[in-house]
C-alpha cells in the first residue's frame, strides 16, 4: 500500500498534537494509523476458504481506499495549520500551534498549583 507519511512521521505527528484543546488532527492521525495496522493485519489472517479470501480482499481494498483518504485530509490540515517539514523530513508543529501548546500546559499546571 503507497504510505505518505512512515508510521514514524505520524507518530512524531500525534505526539506533537497531543496537548492540544482540539483534538481532531491528532484523532485524524490515528485513525490513519489504525486502518495501516489493520491493512497489514488482514494480510496474515489464514484464509481457509474462498468466502474468507474474498472477506479479506474486501477489506484490503477497503483499507487501500481510507488510508488515500485520511492522508489527503492529514495533508490539507497540515497545510492549512501551517506544519513544516525539516531537513530530515520529520514533521514540525508550527510556532503557533507550540505556543498555544504551552499555554495549555502553563494554564493546567497553574491550575494544580492554585489547588494545592
Amino acid at each position: 500500500m503507497a504510505q505518505k507519511f512512515s508510521q514514524d512521521q505520524l507518530n512524531r505527528i500525534m505526539d506533537q498534537g497531543v496537548v492540544r484543546l482540539c483534538q481532531c488532527p491528532s484523532l485524524l492521525t490515528r485513525l490513519l494509523s489504525d486502518t495501516r495496522f489493520l491493512h497489514e493485519y488482514q494480510s496474515s489472517c489464514l484464509e481457509e476458504s474462498q468466502t474468507e479470501q474474498l472477506v479479506h480482499a474486501a477489506i484490503a481494498r477497503a483499507t487501500e481506499r481510507v488510508s488515500a483518504i485520511l492522508e489527503q485530509s492529514l495533508i490539507e490540515v497540515m497545510l492549512l495549520e501551517g506544519w513544516e517539514v525539516d531537513a530530515q523530513g520529520e514533521p514540525k508543529m508550527p510556532a503557533r500551534l507550540l505556543e498555544l501548546q504551552i499555554n495549555a500546559i502553563e494554564d493546567v499546571m497553574g491550575q494544580r498549583h492554585s489547588q494545592a
